[in-house]
C-alpha cells in the first residue's frame, strides 16, 4: 500500500515499531477485518439472521465452541449474527496474545476442514 502524502514529505513518520507486547486499536481493527473477510465473507455470504445450523459457519462455530473458548455446546447461538457477536466481542475486549491465538487455532482449524 502506498504511504501516507505527510509521510512521503517528511511530516509525518510511519510506525515502525513492530508490536511485540501489545496491540495497538489500528492493528486489531485490521486483524478483525482480515479475519472478518477470509472467514465471514468467504463464500459471498451476507450475514442475516440465517439460522447458525444452517450455514456455513456451523462447523467452524463447533469447533470454536468445543475446542478453543471450551464452552458448553448448548450455548451455542441460534443465528450467525449472534455468534458473529461473540466474535467481535472477544476480539475487543481480550488481550492482544489471545487474539493471536484465535487466529492461529481458526487457521488451523480451516485447514482440518479443507
Amino acid at each position: 500500500m502506498r504511504e501516507k502524502f505527510s509521510d512521503r514529505v517528511g511530516i509525518t513518520k510511519p510506525n515502525d515499531v513492530i508490536q511485540l507486547n501489545s496491540m495497538t486499536k489500528e492493528l486489531r481493527n485490521l486483524l478483525w477485518n482480515s479475519f472478518s473477510l477470509y472467514y465471514i465473507n468467504e463464500s459471498g455470504n451476507t450475514i442475516n439472521r440465517k439460522r447458525l445450523d444452517e450455514s456455513y459457519l456451523k462447523g467452524f462455530a463447533f469447533n470454536l465452541f468445543m475446542y478453543f473458548f471450551k464452552y458448553p455446546l448448548d450455548n451455542l447461538p441460534d443465528f450467525e449474527v449472534e455468534f458473529l457477536g461473540i466474535l467481535k466481542e472477544f476480539f475487543v475486549k481480550k488481550d492482544w496474545y489471545e487474539i493471536y491465538n484465535f487466529l492461529d487455532f481458526s487457521l488451523d482449524c480451516n485447514d482440518r476442514t479443507n
